[in-house]
């Protein structure tokens, strides 16, 4: 098998890549300030307010989505050993998806606004599908060139998975635009925001960040690089599982409370949770190893946010496994609390998880675009220096403070607000070293 290894040949052209992680950065230090203005909702209980849709969808589409769909294709060059389709499209698919990601804001912000709200919406509902299909693409045509490797034999299953449950949430995500001002799906759009919703949190976002996890923790020495993961296969067919049960479960009516109940019957329902939560402590205890001792000097940002992303997943597993089970217990359980897994979710492990391997990845694609086979000329920055790392460690401490405070408010009477501020603070730090570690 041909080794894993960065070359000028597969390394992508920073022009190619580089909007889609401005723009996830962007989205990700605006995301708790658009919370903060909807914390008296918050606190109030509205979850459906148009704020906090715009906020859900700048994590998932703008912070999440954006930088995966950045960082894949510079991975798939590197890990299958070849070389990125075309730069073109790399660069001409993140304009239909970055107008379709405004469209889509605008049109929470404005929904009472019909005149402006609807043709909003129905870009994003043209825009987003048709950038993240180009996006896939590219990798496909990439993957058609594709070596024998180790790392991609381990995680092919994986991308395509995820490419495929990526293209179910984001052609019902349009579906669902179009009819929050025509209502044309009538009362389909409750099994379609079940395959919008499972599809993109546990097939999409799941599917990939677990899979492509397996890989990167190796290559950036989180865990021991000869470490052989025993549980992908497992860990991929639960996740499968929960995907679809819980897309059948919430597109069923309840038994025993008449027809067109939103929610979907108890074992059903649970069994999913049941399986998802596994699939992540599977995932958790194959990674154990990124919590063994290290000294001082080996201790980087990247790990902190990496180790913090996997407790918060445990975690979620643990809250996801009690929820789950409730319904099948006789007990219904309070939307906060499925709002603080929520949070846990998008605002602890993805964003952790992100901000994690950003603190690799950028370094890594800016330090070999401009100073590849320059290291020793005077005035060229070492790679570690790459990242402000005090500052770094700053915005670790303040963002993870805001995380837990936010979650903590979302199932007590505390005041969300405060803990937003500090979430607003933290993300801010954060972004704008990753962003200083871009332009610099």
């Amino acid at each position: 098998m041909v080794n894993v290894r960065v070359t000028r040949e597969n390394l992508v052209a920073l022009p190619a890549l580089a909007p889609y992680f401005i723009l996830g950065l962007l989205s990700f230090a605006a995301v708790p300030w658009v919370l903060l203005a909807a914390a008296g909702r918050l606190d109030a209980g509205a979850y459906r307010h148009p704020l906090v849709l715009a906020a859900v969808h700048l994590y998932a589409l703008g912070w999440g989505s954006a930088v995966a769909l950045g960082a894949l294709q510079q991975m798939v060059a590197v890990v299958y050993a070849t070389v990125l389709h075309s730069t073109r499209l790399a660069r001409a698919a993140f304009v239909p998806y970055a107008l379709g990601l405004a469209g889509l804001i605008t049109g929470f912000v404005a929904l009472s606004r019909a005149g402006v709200a609807r043709p909003a919406l129905f870009a994003a509902a043209a825009g987003l599908p048709l950038g993240a299909m180009m996006v896939l693409a590219n990798v496909t045509l990439t993957l058609r060139t594709a070596q024998p490797t180790a790392r991609g034999a381990l995680i092919r299953p994986f991308v395509h998975a995820s490419g495929v449950y990526l293209l179910i949430a984001f052609l019902a995500g349009a579906a669902l635009a179009v009819n929050l001002t025509t209502g044309w799906l009538l009362p389909a759009w409750r099994a379609t925001f079940a395959a919008h919703v499972g599809a993109a949190a546990g097939g999409w976002f799941l599917m990939l960040v677990i899979g492509i996890s397996y890989h990167l923790l190796t290559f950036f020495g989180f865990v021991d690089k000869r470490r052989e993961f025993r549980r992908p296969a497992a860990v991929r067919r639960l996740l499968h599982a929960g995907v679809v049960l819980g897309i059948v479960a919430a597109s069923l009516p309840s038994l025993g409370r008449g027809a067109g109940t939103p929610t979907g019957t108890p074992l059903v329902t649970g069994a999913a949770g049941l399986a998802v939560a596994a699939a992540c402590a599977l995932f958790v205890g194959d990674a154990r190893g990124l919590y063994a001792r290290r000294g001082p000097e080996r201790m980087h940002p990247a790990v902190g946010h990496v180790r913090a992303a996997h407790a918060y997943l445990a975690l979620c597993a643990v809250l996801l496994a009690m929820l789950a089970c409730l319904p099948a217990a006789g007990f219904r359980p309070a939307p906060s609390w499925l709002t603080a897994l929520g949070f846990l979710a998008a605002a602890g492990w993805l964003s952790s998880t992100i901000l994690g391997y950003l603190h690799r990845i950028l370094p890594f694609i800016v330090w070999h675009n401009r100073y590849w086979g320059r290291g020793r000329e005077p005035g060229v920055p070492a790679f570690r220096d790459m990242i402000h790392q005090p500052l770094a460690w700053a915005a670790f401490a303040v963002y993870h403070a805001g995380v837990v405070g936010t979650a903590l408010a979302l199932v007590t009477a505390w005041p969300a607000g405060p803990f937003l501020a500090l979430l607003g603070l933290g993300a801010a730090l954060a972004a704008g070293n990753l962003l200083w570690t871009l332009f610099r």
